[in-house]
């Protein structure tokens, strides 16, 4: 809100929609963030975000939770011998933080970025890298160093 209200105040200066890119997710592409606006501009979407999908160890269903010394499923009554191989997982996304984009309308209109219509475009797990951690940025940089992207 503060930077849609200084721009109109001082810059006389109004947009449609904020891009959010975040500078720890460096292997997003011009073409991704291009997907996300089309995609905003052409959907009835108060907002888009960047997903990607959740596998094997990595999925909801395979997550625990300390509780009084033991482990108890992070699903509250989730039956997870129901789920014993990772082919009869739900597909699952995640939010990898590479390119959200909003409608300023959403942002005044609910004081939140994203609103309540949130869309999405999937991004390659290796694009998806978020830096928050030494072995973010080591991933990252192999590869970067191995071209495999």
């Amino acid at each position: 809100m503060h930077l849609i209200d200084y721009l109109k105040e001082n810059e006389n200066y109004e947009f449609d929609n904020l891009i959010y890119i975040r500078p720890t997710a460096p292997l997003k592409t011009v073409a991704m963030i291009e997907e996300a606006i089309d995609k905003l501009t052409n959907k009835n979407y108060s907002s888009i975000r960047s997903v990607t999908k959740s596998e094997s160890i990595f999925h909801p269903y395979w997550m625990y939770k300390k509780n009084d010394g033991v482990l108890k499923t992070f699903i509250d009554d989730l039956k997870i011998e129901e789920f014993y191989q990772s082919q009869l997982l739900p597909d699952c996304y995640r939010l990898n933080g590479a390119v959200d984009v909003s409608k300023v309308e959403t942002i005044i209109n609910n004081k939140n970025i994203y609103g309540d219509s949130i869309g999405y475009i999937e991004i390659d797990e290796k694009r998806a890298i978020d830096i928050d951690t030494e072995f973010d940025f080591l991933l990252c940089e192999f590869i970067l160093e191995k071209g495999l992207l």
